[in-house]
């Protein structure tokens, strides 16, 4: 708890640092500095925006879709693999014994590709879901800059590493409103998709 408070307080300095250091790489590139006598603090809950802005609700629902066709699909599979080893229990005493173990080994071995072919569209759908999220990292980190831009702020930090804040100081709410502009919805990929 120590460790965490203290990073927590770290952070801060660290934020401000890599938000700072782009006024002298502005100043590098020829750019006029902005002002920050001039400028805003602004904070940003990344959770609340993950949560309400519509690209991330359609990824949501479209991965919860995915996943429930997937699961769907395992169960009816596991259904089939257990009639079929019912089926091969009653078979025991009917067919010879090499005919048997024959079925046994075929059983087993489409039980160990379903499994593997599960396994597989399992790691597939997360990779989905992990190329939308640095997706809508991008697309969140644009709406921050756009934003602060357009209304001079010099410094947005993350709510995660506060612990107060005045309520004027929140820009959530309009950087769920640029990024709903910028992007309405989202069309998952599969990136297995473009290897074949």
């Amino acid at each position: 708890m120590k460790l965490l408070r203290t990073l927590s307080i770290l952070a801060l300095p660290v934020a401000a640092f890599l938000v700072l250091g782009g006024i002298d790489t502005a100043r590098a590139q020829g750019q006029p500095e902005p002002d920050a006598r001039q400028g805003q603090l602004g904070i940003l809950d990344i959770e609340v925006v993950r949560r309400q802005s519509k690209m991330t609700q359609d990824m949501d629902r479209q991965i919860a879709a995915l996943r429930a066709k997937l699961g769907d699909e395992v169960k009816a599979e596991e259904a089939e693999l257990r009639k079929a080893a019912e089926e091969l229990e009653r078979q025991r005493v009917i067919v010879s014994p090499e005919a048997y173990t024959k079925n046994r080994e075929e059983l087993r071995q489409r039980t160990a590709k379903f499994r593997r072919e599960a396994n597989a569209r399992s790691q597939r759908l997360n990779a989905m879901r992990g190329q939308a999220l640095k997706a809508f990292q991008e697309e969140l980190n644009k709406a921050v800059r756009t934003y602060a831009r357009a209304n001079r702020y010099f410094l947005i930090l993350s709510r995660r590493e506060l612990v107060f804040f005045e309520r004027p100081l929140d820009t959530t709410a309009e950087v769920i409103k640029l990024l709903d502009q910028n992007v309405p919805s989202y069309q998952l990929t599969d990136p297995a998709a473009g290897q074949k």
